[in-house]
């Protein structure tokens, strides 16, 4: 196997070769690739897409699919190499089952009798006489015709056309103010180019030159996506600007979860509204239409799907992550906080309490009906929901009041399964440890990480659940010297190693735009990295922080924040975890 390194810089310059119409010159890069790769999934997809026969191609597909069932791009290629053929079968059964039941066919009518008379006739001189007398006549008719009109068969033969008169004004229309004519369209002499399945391949599943038409179904509060494919193709994006590690993203990055069995980036965005399933390393981002503007997502504990919240109007979109498509969308009663994906067929969600009592209000929704049920309400402020490991608990955060604290609450087939009916589990402590309104869980599900660095116990016992365990190394300040991070605004941990960004909003004492990184066996800290700059006048101030499936190569995805606090865009660092 290949330099991860060296692969990353591979793919990226035969997809651009791709994206460029070359076809050559990427299948040489990417036959040498294979050869060094035959494992790489993304290798064979880039292969797929530079073969033109359907037959090579499908086995290609194929062969990806035996290295990872859930590769997106590969299980849409396999789609659309296979609708088809399916199509035909139907058609097929269709017509077999209009086709009436098989019965002889009747005898046919016997031939009239020609009298001998007109026989001798037929076969005489008189015959063609008369048929040569019948062509002059039509002859002569179509002349006469012709020339009150000017023109024979549809030729010209006047030497000249006479103009109109001087005096001859040109017709009225009058229109109607209250009514407008619709134009018809008239058919184009050009023919529509022909596409071979490479560029069919690459248009499609590029994503970016495919609308979404979002088609409400019956009952109001189901939407099923319909692709409306462009007529011809448009020219692709020009790939990410790959400098140093650093990845230009094209859209606007409003929340982000990793999915590990697709080893892809989840993102949704606004203007437009979209959910991205986005792969840093080839720069192919699958993309879903949304029905409203995305608040937050919540990918699924298998990895497979995620909820999207939105508003204006508050609803729930369930996206199919393997096959990139908008399976159903909800409508819901409230704006979402924030937004959890469990695995019992219920999607929770935190929304701000009414007039009556202000307090944040817990929902279920049942993904498969629609029901939605009210929950308990939480302390107040904003509250982040996070799903404990084997998906029987919630515990949540909330943030935005004084202390800030965080609490519990169980979940089942049912919806919510709290012992006290509307009541959240609340931990024993208010005030004495910092939690700083967010908190994760990393492998260990008995451990709960918070954002200031804080860790408790995740128990069955009651007596022992949401107890103080101790501190992250570096977090706390020791004889007045600033501490490493005050607050961290996510963590992910890749095998040994835990990986943080600091949150700007809290952390004042030293740059935000960092990386730090801690040992999970003893949560020591173990060092910081400075993220590169988005440009001369603007630093990457992290926002997300992932690691892909195999552990070689982490993403940092940041914004540039220039000093005075403009924003800037979004970009995607990519670094190596051998580096930390």
């Amino acid at each position: 196997m290949s330099n991860p390194d060296d692969a990353h810089a591979t793919l990226k310059q035969a997809f651009q070769l791709i994206k460029d119409g070359e076809k050559h010159q990427p299948r040489k890069i990417i036959g040498e690739f294979l050869k060094a790769n035959p494992r790489s999934a993304d290798g064979w997809y880039l292969a797929a897409l530079v073969t033109d026969e359907p037959e090579k191609k499908l086995k290609i597909v194929e062969r990806i699919l035996e290295i990872n069932p859930q590769h997106i791009e590969a299980n849409k290629l396999l789609n659309e190499l296979t609708t088809g053929d399916d199509m035909l079968d139907d058609l097929l059964r269709d017509t077999k089952s209009l086709t009436p039941p098989y019965s002889p066919a009747p005898p046919p009518p016997p031939s009239p009798t020609i009298p001998k008379e007109m026989n001798n006739f037929l076969k005489g001189r008189g015959f063609w006489i008369a048929i040569g007398v019948l062509v002059l006549l039509i002859i002569f008719s179509v002349f006469v015709l012709g020339q009150s009109r000017g023109e024979l068969f549809g030729i010209v033969f006047r030497a000249s056309l006479t103009p109109l008169p001087s005096n001859t004004s040109p017709p009225t229309h009058t229109t109607t103010p209250t009514h407008t004519a619709t134009p018809t369209s008239t058919p184009s002499d050009t023919p529509t180019p022909t596409l071979d399945l490479t560029e069919t391949a690459i248009v499609d599943y590029r994503e970016t030159q495919t609308a979404v038409a979002m088609t409400q179904a019956a009952g109001g509060n189901v939407f099923t996506p319909t692709l409306v494919s462009a007529s011809q193709p448009t020219p692709l994006p020009q790939s990410a600007n790959l400098q140093n590690g650093v990845v230009a993203l094209k859209f606007k990055v409003i929340d982000a979860e990793y999915s590990i069995p697709l080893d892809r980036i989840i993102a949704v965005s606004d203007s437009p509204s979209q959910l991205h399933i986005y792969n840093p390393l080839t720069d192919l981002d699958s993309i879903v239409g949304l029905s409203a503007t995305p608040l937050g997502l919540s990918v699924s504990p298998d990895g497979l799907s995620v909820a999207v919240s939105h508003t204006d109007p508050y609803s729930i979109s369930i996206v199919d992550l393997k096959t990139a498509s908008l399976t159903k969308t909800i409508n819901i009663s409230a704006s979402a906080d924030d937004i959890l994906l469990a695995d019992n067929g219920w999607v929770y969600i935190s929304a701000q309490g009414d007039p009556s009592d202000p307090r944040p209000l817990l929902y279920a929704i049942n993904i498969s009906t629609g029901q939605q049920i009210s929950g308990p309400r939480t302390r107040g402020g904003t509250t982040v929901l996070r799903l404990q490991p084997g998906g029987k608990r919630i515990y949540a955060a909330d943030t935005g009041i004084s202390p800030d604290d965080i609490m519990r609450v169980d979940i089942g087939a049912d919806g919510f399964t709290t012992p006290i009916p509307n009541r959240v589990i609340d931990s024993p402590y208010h005030g004495d440890y910092e939690m700083c309104g967010n908190l994760w869980f990393l492998q260990d599900p008995h451990s709960i990480f918070t954002a200031c660095g804080e860790i408790f116990r995740a128990s069955n016992d009651p007596t022992k659940d949401m107890t103080y365990i101790g501190v992250m190394d570096g977090i706390l300040s020791i004889n007045y010297i600033p501490p490493e991070v005050r607050a961290i605004r996510q963590l992910f941990q890749a095998g040994n190693l835990l990986l943080g960004v600091p949150d700007s909003r809290r952390d004042f004492e030293k740059p935000a735009n960092r990386l730090v990184v801690w040992n999970v066996t003893d949560l020591t800290f173990r060092r910081s990295v400075t993220l590169p700059d988005w440009s001369a006048t603007a630093a990457s101030i992290g926002l997300y922080v992932f690691v892909n499936a195999a552990h070689t190569q982490y993403y940092v995805i940041a914004q540039g924040t220039e000093v005075t606090g403009y924003l800037r865009g979004f970009t995607v660092i990519i670094g190596k975890m051998s580096d930390l």
